[in-house]
């Protein structure tokens, strides 16, 4: 195997571990301020820069979604600021893989070891029009987190 999957490998363990430690903390600390719950979303994104002439894409791999949001590792560093359109393909929780476009702007971006961690706010959240499997995924984990 490439070291490129090797380091995909490792980040999906990182964020298993991350996110596994992180609903813990979450449910414990009621002062979370968020407008909407995070969720552990196993999957890719590819991020494209509509604003931008050339036909650059960035190859991710997902860390949590929120109805307004989107955690992302990338091995590529990018800058925050910045507007993308984003595909999104997960494992939904039938199984299957699904994809779902949304638009939005990058809020955040930090080093995280050899990687970065990339922070997406949506332009609007997910909707059952323009995003139909990725809002009845999140109104099932909801329904599941009460």
């Amino acid at each position: 195997m490439s070291e490129t999957v090797y380091k995909n490998i490792f980040a999906i363990i990182l964020n298993f571990i991350y996110n596994f430690c992180t609903l813990k903390i979450i449910r414990a600390d009621m002062t979370n301020k968020r407008r909407h719950k995070r969720f552990p979303l196993t999957g890719s994104a590819v991020i494209t820069f509509p604003d931008q002439e050339n036909d650059d894409k960035v190859n991710t791999i997902i860390s949590d979604i929120s109805r307004s949001g989107l955690g992302l590792y990338s091995d590529v560093p990018l800058k925050d600021n910045v507007d993308v359109s984003v595909e999104i393909k997960f494992i939904s929780a039938d199984g299957l893989i699904k994809t779902d476009f949304i638009e939005g702007h990058i809020v955040y971006v930090r080093k995280f070891g050899e990687m970065y961690f990339l922070g997406i706010q949506f332009h609007n959240e997910v909707n059952p029009t323009n995003q139909p499997f990725l809002n009845e995924h999140l109104q099932k984990i909801d329904l599941l987190n009460l």
